[in-house]
């Protein structure tokens, strides 16, 4: 996914935070800078389920970053 990212005093280093609900449809193109990401993209829905309410876990989720190439769009 997509997300535009800046860095924060407040966070621990290797920590991410960001805000859910936001971004488009999954089969939208992606508009960061618009419509912000959808961190749904990061769940597998299939996956880990809470055992309290069945919703699939949305903490924790370990990711990976890097900058997008200059020229992509």
């Amino acid at each position: 996914m997509r997300a535009i990212a800046a860095a924060d005093a407040d966070l621990r280093r290797g920590v991410i935070s960001m805000s859910h609900g936001w971004g488009g449809l999954p089969d939208d193109a992606p508009q960061p800078g618009d419509a912000g990401a959808c961190t749904g993209l990061l769940i597998d829905c299939g996956g880990e389920l809470d055992p309290i309410n069945g919703m699939p876990v949305m903490t924790g989720v370990p990711v990976s970053i890097r900058p997008l190439a200059a020229d992509a769009s």
